[in-house]
């Protein structure tokens, strides 16, 4: 069974497709929401969405969250991992759903697979939301870093690291109580393979720019005023190079506005899927 950490939250039905754990939320009503797929980020998993979970199927949205391979419940990706292994796994439970295109919403490493997804399979997509993510290549010396961390996290396990990146994750001295605890409790029961695998398949993925100046689709780039990985150097230019691409800023937080600013971050989020 899956560690109680990585489940949906409760009322979630919850199902596999190639060993990959999904939630299925809401879309009882008539059909006439959008439906709404969350990617977690790194050292997370699909339980970091609980918030927007509530809020937008109680909206009427059918909402899909997703253990990407590695992460949570799902199994781990066989090495060498690539983003395709994760955007072909978002691909096969959008198609075994059925949905009519969703609004693919991607935090950190999610932006990136929902990048991935969206280049691969465009079909499958009508809004994209990108958050705290970026869409560039890294540059040679992030990416052996990279493959650096991959090797210690393989050696050494996460618990370590978690606490180290946490800080770099949220605001420590302005996020609540209970959004350090449940970051902390996410990173700390990430499997160490899954997550090297994913630093891997980071560190050789492609450039995402050119897709973003292609999209024919609203784009959502949201940033945490404070994300130490930002710093007013990407989203602006993400935004700007979606031909329908806006910015938002969520004030006073740091690299996780869904779990630091559910409120707010759930506001922009709603607005932009039609809700």
């Amino acid at each position: 069974m899956p560690d109680a950490t990585s489940l949906p939250p409760a009322g979630c039905e919850v199902a596999r497709v190639d060993g990959v754990f999904y939630g299925d939320t809401g879309g009882t009503g008539d059909g006439s929401s959008m439906p709404v797929v969350l990617l977690h980020g790194f050292l997370f998993d699909q339980s970091m969405w609980r918030a927007q979970v509530a809020a937008l199927s109680a909206r009427g949205h059918r909402v899909i969250t997703v253990d990407l391979p590695g992460f949570g419940a799902s199994a781990v990706p066989e090495e060498p991992a690539t983003m395709s292994a994760y955007s072909t796994a978002v691909a096969a439970i959008i198609d075994q759903l059925a949905l009519p295109p969703v609004a693919l919403v991607g935090y950190s490493m999610g932006g990136q697979v929902a990048l991935d997804t969206y280049a691969a399979r465009p079909d499958l997509v009508t809004r994209v939301v990108l958050v705290d993510t970026v869409a560039h290549t890294d540059l040679p010396e992030v990416a052996q870093g990279r493959r650096d961390l991959a090797a210690r996290l393989e050696r050494e396990g996460i618990r370590q690291y978690a606490e180290e990146f946490l800080p770099q994750l949220l605001r420590l001295d302005g996020a609540s109580a209970a959004a350090v605890i449940h970051a902390r409790t996410m990173m700390r029961a990430a499997d160490p393979v899954g997550a090297a695998r994913a630093l891997r398949a980071r560190a050789d993925r492609p450039d995402y720019g050119p897709v973003l100046d292609a999209c024919p689709l609203p784009v959502l780039v949201v940033v945490g005023e404070h994300d130490p990985f930002d710093q007013g150097r990407f989203g602006a230019g993400m935004a700007e190079r979606a031909p329908y691409g806006t910015l938002e800023v969520v004030a006073g937080v740091g690299h996780t506005p869904p779990l630091e600013a559910p409120d707010v971050f759930t506001g922009l989020l709603a607005r932009f899927v039609g809700n």
